[in-house]
């Protein structure tokens, strides 16, 4: 009787096992088929390995070996299904930006309904401890060791070693942001090597303190553009439009990721190793008390006033950080917010632009508008449909030209038109997911591409200007140069894209102490103890107030 019973009590874990292995095979197929990516498969074996170390693990001590192998299977499929649905395994920048976990939006139950199903598949036991022998040991310890030496020569990177890259990862920025606490001394001495009283004079400006509106479209690689691609989408027609009326900066990338480096870093023209909410909200305000000036603040003291719209007013951490971005206020219509997200759609919030401008415009004082549209935001879908409305990236992109559109119409057709520069451009590039990869053409498994970057000059003409790889740091250099203003404390790193003095660094991404250069449209990594790497993470301790 004793017999049978543990002869049943192991054909069901044998049933189990089947379900386990059987589901989490599928779950990796599944990913490698959607993505393309064949050295994936390098997560099967994996698996095995998972299962050795556990049959090698002495059996009195199965709970241990129940947990360990528990915990990595869940690594594993996690890490693959980040990969499906981003096109790359859990990254340090993904882990930062988990405070904004909300920003999946629709997306979100579908991550949280995997992450359960990882969950159970990780926790269904198996059999433990059933090699045991000293020379079957040896042969399994071999297996698993020369498994990833194998793995590291097909690939930098598998699931767990990814894991154990970010934890590292996570490690070292601990230990650099220690680094960071400096005494008022060497604050004094870094500030003084970046300070700088001018600002280039190049733009052969024809009004006098023009109005500025700067639209920072949440993740948009220039290649979305119709203009830019050769898919016959028709996708951007108002865009297209734009570009053609427009200085159209070709050629140009986004200096740092995500929007809270991309926004604050082109407002300063300037790199920041932290996002700078990592100590939560209520030391925003201290850590963002720095001797650097933003566009708005240098704008401010020549007689601008200046508002920034607030596509996400509930959205607390995010609300806290724009109030330090040094705009006279910041506003948001909360009647027209989603009711379940609490954003503020692309039409509405381009129908805010519209209205403050015309009221600001009122006054005799220039003013500077900004916003950030929110719709094009990974894991989003929208109302408005393209074709079908089967495709969610083709929906949200032709929303956001379309709100584009109607707003562009009023603008050419109001006075502002007359003395107001417009500026198109983005936070940061889009973000890699297969999806977007095939639909445009952009494969790459870095945050950094070319972005839009078109300045209509009231009566100016269009024209295409190569910028060769330069970046998003001369974003407010190069305003400040269009609206006459060349002089004034300030410790930018960009210059005006209109002259041919550059610095060193306008041709180098930094996110998140990671550094690549883009010198003339060409992606390169670059050690992060690199004279530019050095340069850039140097800047980055004065970025903040640490």
């Amino acid at each position: 009787m004793k017999a049978k019973m543990e002869y049943d009590k192991l054909k069901k874990i044998d049933i189990t096992m089947c379900l386990k292995f059987g589901l989490m095979a599928g779950l990796v197929l599944y990913s490698v088929a959607k993505t393309g990516t064949p050295s994936n498969l390098l997560a099967l074996i994996e698996i095995l390995a998972v299962y050795v170390l556990g049959q090698i693990l002495p059996q009195k001590i199965k709970i241990l070996s129940y947990i360990i192998s528990s915990v990595l299977y869940f690594l594993i499929l996690m890490n693959m299904m980040v990969f499906t649905f981003s096109n790359s395994f859990t990254t340090l920048l993904m882990f930062d930006n988990i405070e904004n976990v909300s920003a999946l939006s629709t997306s979100l139950p579908l991550y949280i309904s995997g992450i359960v199903l990882i969950a159970i598949l990780a926790l269904l036991p198996t059999r433990y401890g059933s090699i045991k022998t000293g020379y079957s040991r040896a042969i399994s310890v071999t297996f698993i060791v020369l498994f990833y030496a194998a793995a590291t020569l097909i690939t930098r990177q598998t699931p767990l070693m990814a894991g154990v890259n970010l934890v590292e990862n996570i490690r070292l920025k601990n230990q650099q942001m220690a680094k960071f606490r400096l005494s008022p001394a060497e604050k004094k001495k870094i500030y003084q090597k970046f300070e700088k009283t001018s600002f280039s004079d190049d733009y052969p400006e024809t009004q006098k303190q023009p109005n500025v509106i700067v639209i920072f479209t949440e993740g948009l690689s220039a290649k979305v553009l119709d203009v830019n691609n050769n898919k016959d989408y028709n996708l951007t027609p108002n865009l297209d439009e734009l570009a053609s009326e427009s200085i159209d900066f070709t050629n140009y990338f986004n200096h740092t990721a995500a929007t809270y480096r991309g926004i604050r870093g082109q407002l300063y023209s300037a790199y920041q190793y932290q996002e700078g909410y990592e100590d939560g909200i209520s030391d925003i305000s201290k850590i963002t008390d720095t001797k650097l000036q933003s566009l708005p603040m240098i704008l401010g003291d020549n007689g601008y006033t200046s508002r920034f719209i607030n596509a996400e007013p509930y959205q607390a951490v995010f609300s806290k950080y724009l109030s330090t971005l040094g705009f006279d206020k910041v506003i948001s219509n909360k009647k027209k917010l989603v009711s379940s997200t609490h954003y503020l759609p692309d039409k509405d919030n381009y129908n805010l632009v519209f209205k403050t401008a015309k009221q600001l415009s009122k006054s005799s004082k220039p003013f500077f508008i900004s916003t950030y549209t929110y719709e094009t935001h990974v894991g989003l879908n929208t109302k408005v449909k393209y074709g079908d409305g089967s495709n969610e990236y083709l929906n949200k992109f032709h929303n956001m030209d379309a709100s584009f559109g109607e707003f562009y119409k009023k603008f050419k057709n109001s006075d502002l038109a007359k003395n107001t520069i417009l500026v198109f451009t983005t936070d940061h590039a889009t973000y890699p997911d297969p999806e977007y990869v095939k639909l445009f053409d952009d494969p790459r498994d870095v945050f950094i591409s070319q972005i839009p970057l078109l300045i209509k000059y009231p009566n100016a003409p269009g024209q295409r200007l190569d910028m060769k790889g330069r970046n998003s740091l001369d974003l407010a250099p190069t305003v400040l140069d269009m609206v006459g203003i060349n002089s004034g404390k300030n410790y930018f790193l960009g210059t005006t894209l209109f002259g041919e003095q550059k610095s060193n660094l306008e041709n180098l991404t930094y996110i998140a102490g990671v550094p690549s250069t883009t010198d003339d449209g060409d992606v390169k990594a670059i050690p992060v103890n690199s004279t530019l790497g050095k340069e850039a993470l140097e800047y980055s301790k004065i970025s903040f107030n640490n």
